[in-house]
């Protein structure tokens, strides 16, 4: 048995992280990274465009962000644009090891493109193992079109250069080796925080539906759940769809109306933190997803460690983890399956697994169980970079 005798040093690298111009981008991200701080030590390095055209280039800010030590340098953007980039994270990196003396023991780079040749370049400066998480949705072809020759290129390059690849779902991973990404891949997922998602009693009636994504129409499918909507609180009376999130939700809001939808049945909200998103999951009971395409998304895991039951279409990852005694899974695009499963769960609710649900989020996505898989992934990446 592996005995870990030390604390490790993370490199952790990122193509999203949340920053001043963006604060929700790539938040999942820093959900692996904080669930990894329980084991090791995370450094975050991450590279983003100045928001003003006459700002220092570069200038760095660091932050301790949420309990993880964060240092973000902000580049300009305009003219050589990629020749401020590295120069950009030299400056970075130079600033972690070189003033901070840290001696850093393996990179994470997270999402490979745009910005995954950053991990490339610190593993060939700092000579140390690198793996590689993602979560990007652009390997599936067949859902998102062929991707330009620099993407390949590029994603090619920096795959080939890493220990291991760790997908948030072993569908991805398929996906990435059919785009041609040779490397050896061990599935680890999306993380949840089970301190912040917990379980209540909810009340019976209404049935209350939520949609909580970015509301981009050609991933997420808002409108055909709007359509299906529109016909099953027609038909009854006591369910309430809550829907909103990141994106444009002020179109969706006017689109509802514009299909008149009982306005008492559905009600929409904005970009809220977590912990109110948490609030609403607890007093909600079916999670419901229409997507064209995934991989495996936040929310579900969120809405399990909540207790909800899951709605969703069969794409990506997502079956992997939904089973019959977890949710519903229907063909994407298929209203008529979708209306009907909200009439299942309207006339059959499984209160009696909410418990159910909590207890396989706590074991498969909590804090302390995403950390311990990406702990195993290091010390083999750590092994196989010494030719163990």
């Amino acid at each position: 048995m592996h005995v870990q005798e030390k604390q490790l040093n993370i490199l952790f690298l990122s193509s999203w992280f949340p920053h001043k111009g963006a604060p929700t981008l790539g938040n999942f991200v820093h959900r692996h990274a904080q669930a990894i701080s329980r084991k090791h030590n995370v450094f975050v390095l991450f590279l983003a465009p100045n928001l003003t055209k006459n700002s220092t280039n570069p200038s760095i800010e660091h932050r301790n962000f949420e309990g993880i030590d964060t240092t973000t340098v902000y580049f300009n953007k305009s003219g050589l644009s990629f020749s401020n980039r590295i120069k950009a994270f030299n400056v970075g990196l130079n600033q972690l090891v070189t003033e901070r003396n840290i001696e850093f023991d393996i990179i994470h780079q997270n999402v490979i493109w745009p910005e995954g040749w950053q991990g490339v370049f610190a593993k060939r400066k700092l000579k140390i193992p690198m793996i590689i998480s993602e979560h990007w949705t652009g390997y599936h072809q067949a859902e998102r079109g062929k991707q330009p020759l620099k993407v390949k290129l590029l994603s090619n390059f920096v795959a080939s250069s890493a220990e291991f690849i760790t997908p948030v779902s072993d569908d991805l991973g398929l996906a990435m080796r059919k785009f041609g990404l040779r490397s050896d891949y061990i599935t680890v997922p999306n993380v949840v925080d089970t301190d912040i998602f917990i379980l209540k009693k909810k009340e019976a009636k209404p049935l209350r539906f939520l949609h909580v994504s970015s509301l981009y129409e050609d991933q997420k499918n808002i409108t055909g759940i709007l359509r299906a909507w529109k016909s099953a609180s027609d038909e009854f009376s006591d369910i309430h769809l809550t829907i909103g999130g990141d994106g444009p939700w002020e179109q969706v809001r006017k689109h509802a109306r514009d299909l008149n939808i009982n306005e008492g049945s559905i009600s929409f909200f904005g970009e809220k933190p977590w912990e109110e998103i948490a609030q609403l999951m607890q007093d909600s009971h079916v999670l419901l997803l229409f997507s064209n395409y995934e991989n495996l998304p936040c929310v579900i895991i969120e809405a399990m460690a909540s207790g909800m039951h899951i709605l969703s279409t069969k794409v990506g990852g997502i079956s992997e983890h939904i089973s019959n005694d977890i949710g519903i899974l229907i063909e994407k695009g298929n209203e008529t399956e979708l209306i009907a499963a909200i009439r299942k769960l309207h006339n059959e609710y499984p209160f009696s697994k909410e418990e159910h649900l909590r207890k396989i989020a706590e074991q498969k996505f909590s804090m302390d169980s995403v950390a311990a898989q990406f702990d195993s992934v290091y010390q083999k990446a750590i092994s196989k970079f010494k030719g163990e």
